[in-house]
């Protein structure tokens, strides 16, 4: 069965780390499932796996990133890596999103 995704911010923030890999060079596991997703618009269980799998150690990795670099600037207030810091905040907004958007159709599969 699959699930149409129709709210716009979730096709963005699935666009958003579809490009992280294409970028990144990274060939993940993970990847492929966005790509899917990406193209058709659609989720299906084996991709609603895959991407909650990615999204949960993503969310833990980032937070600790966004500790480790807050501190690093409190610390060191001549470090100019606010922005930085702003856009690993905005991305772990986004892995927010998608969690919550895909734990909503958890029970449909």
């Amino acid at each position: 069965m699959n699930i149409k995704i129709i709210d716009y911010r979730i096709q963005q923030i699935i666009h958003n780390i579809s490009d992280d890999f294409r970028f990144s060079n990274k060939h993940e596991k993970h990847a492929p499932f966005f790509y899917s997703v990406e193209a058709t618009h659609e989720i299906d269980k084996s991709s609603y796996e895959g991407i909650i799998e990615y999204i949960t150690i993503s969310q833990k990795s980032i937070k600790e990133e966004i500790i480790w670099k807050q501190k690093l600037i409190d610390e060191n207030s001549k470090i100019e890596d606010q922005k930085l810091l702003e856009v690993m905040k905005i991305i772990e907004k986004e892995y927010e999103e998608l969690y919550t958007f895909l734990t909503t159709l958890n029970h449909t599969f």
